[in-house]
């Protein structure tokens, strides 16, 4: 697979063929909604002729503040098309912040990717002299009413089709993006969420190709909470699946339990340390037969043992050992049965979960990788 140029990146998101294959899927309303790669990238074309029409050049800034859905990716690959940069601004960021960061990196437009940001972030009609336009999903924009929708010049997604002479400009923009081009802006400090690194479609580039290693001898799909302020989020959890013809599912983090793991049997799930983290603390509720079940707190006990056995140069008890292979092997059976079956990895980024989490999905047969991009 060639993927030395952005524009591989779109010929790989058009396969021929395929189009009217699901290539991702959102939880909504209780079950997993599929997506098109024709409708992916449809719409893609329709947000990116929006931004054309409204001036957006290449290397302007958008900023993006959305969660895990089809219209944050929309956006996302619009921003690509023309050769802009993405801003990747933390869900949770307070107005001011908001504020700050839009102003400081002089972004033209916003995208508001759900209902509850929008008005959460209400008084945004202060960027109104620097800020060109406001994106929000149908869905979400449904929900508001008229003078909630004036604040600045919207554009509501899945709108209008793009005609042939802005396809014509659309595509000589993409075939002028360079690799030395920055892609987008991310927050990579957790310590301080409003310091933006840049990085470049050469970067970029670099590790969607260490991504389509890691997925090449799988067959599964994979399972990403999203998160738009970190890089590997985007790169492995959104781009590299869909461009490896892998499904990919959508999910924040309070939503990764046994629905997800009984409608998507994932080979990975990609998220961050702390959604990891959430994912093990639900075991004994989402994934025991009895949610007062002490399965688990015995068996980290169990282990516990062994690793100060260890230490010392020991083997453990023999009756520990015993209940190792009694115990701790049925529950680490039955919680990769109750993930789907076929769960490999759980990568997350920047850090590794806490100690417990790790060893007990280690314990697992699974393979938990950090990986700090920055």
């Amino acid at each position: 697979m060639n993927l030395d140029r952005i524009q591989d990146i779109w010929s790989q998101l058009n396969p021929r063929g395929k189009a009217d294959q699901p290539c991702l899927y959102s939880w909504k309303k209780g079950r997993f909604q599929p997506v098109s790669f024709k409708d992916l990238n449809a719409q893609a074309h329709c947000a990116a002729g929006y931004l054309m029409s409204k001036g957006l050049q290449p290397g302007q800034t958008v900023a993006l503040l959305a969660a895990p859905s089809f219209s944050g990716i929309v956006m996302d690959l619009a921003v690509q098309l023309l050769g802009g940069v993405g801003l990747h601004l933390p869900q949770d960021l307070e107005l001011a912040d908001v504020t700050r960061a839009v102003r400081e990196h002089k972004a033209q437009f916003i995208f508001v990717g759900d209902h509850e940001n929008y008005l959460r972030l209400g008084q945004l009609e202060t960027l109104k002299p620097d800020v060109k336009g406001l994106f929000l999903d149908t869905e979400d924009a449904e929900g508001l009413s008229a003078e909630k929708l004036v604040t600045f010049d919207i554009m509501v997604m899945r709108g209008k089709a793009v005609w042939r002479e802005e396809v014509q400009e659309l595509n000589a923009r993409k075939e002028a993006v360079e690799l030395d081009q920055v892609y987008g802006l991310f927050a990579h400090n957790p310590k301080n969420r409003l310091q933006f690194a840049p990085v470049r479609f050469r970067r970029f580039l670099t590790h969607l190709k260490e991504a389509h290693e890691r997925l090449a001898q799988e067959t599964a799909p994979v399972v990403a909470t999203l998160t738009p302020d970190r890089y590997l989020q985007h790169v492995h959890g959104s781009i590299a699946p869909l461009s490896f013809h892998r499904g990919l599912y959508l999910l924040r983090p309070e939503e990764m339990d046994t629905q997800v793991a009984l409608d998507a049997k994932p080979a990975w799930m990609v998220a961050l340390p702390k959604d990891i983290e959430l994912l093990y603390d639900r075991i004994p509720a989402h994934f025991l037969q009895k949610p007062d079940d002490k399965s688990l707190e015995k068996a980290q006990a169990i282990l516990d043992i062994r690793e100060a056995a260890e230490k010392e140069g020991k083997k453990a008890p023999f009756g520990k050992r015993i209940q190792y292979k009694t115990h701790n092997q049925s529950l680490y059976k039955q919680v990769r049965k109750r993930l789907g079956g076929q769960l490999t990895h759980l990568l997350s980024d920047h850090d590794q979960p806490n100690r417990p989490t790790t060893r007990f999905f280690q314990e697992c047969g699974l393979q938990v990788d950090a990986m700090n991009l920055f």
